[in-house]
């Protein structure tokens, strides 16, 4: 059993649900730590820097889950398209979460989930444990209004309830629809 460390800015929520997210799905320890925001996020293990950067770590993360687990072996993608698929809306979450004005985003979001379970494929895949984390807290808010982000809330419950992401957050009033 190997034993992971991942060092994470406060604002990388992606980091945070992954971390918990891998810890459910595999055997290995994987513990974090808050670093300044002014530093890289880094996974370590045994006391060397393995992965330096928010894409590098997730993926080394990503190795990491049991590969038992259909769930997690999916994450990043069956195919080489897939995974490309995962990885540009992997940037579609960076993005959202450095916007100035996220609604923009969020109705995108919300029209492409309106025929999909799913961001990336037809599983959840790392885009969708992205987009959860960096969605979450701005949807979270009392001032959000899901009236017309039907899709989008119905695709935050779906992975708000995933084994694996079920219990890092509260759950939503999604009566606000």
């Amino acid at each position: 059993m190997s034993s992971l460390r991942v060092l994470c800015r406060q604002e990388d929520q992606e980091l945070h649900l992954l971390v918990h997210f891998v810890s459910q799905t595999s055997s290995s320890s994987v513990t974090y730590n808050i670093i300044p925001s002014s530093d890289q996020p880094q996974l370590t293990s045994d006391s060397s820097v393995v992965a330096e950067g928010c894409q590098a770590v997730s993926r080394c993360l990503v190795g990491h889950c049991n590969p038992n687990s259909r769930q997690a072996v999916c994450l990043l993608g069956e195919s080489a398209l897939q995974n490309a698929i995962v990885w540009q809306w992997c940037e579609f979450a960076q993005q959202l979460k450095s916007a100035e004005s996220k609604l923009p985003m969020l109705e995108q979001l919300s029209q492409w989930l309106a025929n999909r379970n799913f961001v990336a494929i037809e599983s959840l895949s790392l885009a969708d444990l992205w987009l959860y984390a960096i969605c979450y807290p701005i949807v979270a808010s009392s001032k959000f209004n899901f009236s017309g982000f039907e899709s989008l809330a119905r695709w935050i419950d779906q992975v708000h309830h995933t084994s694996g992401v079920s219990g890092v957050y509260p759950d939503l009033p999604l009566q606000r629809l």
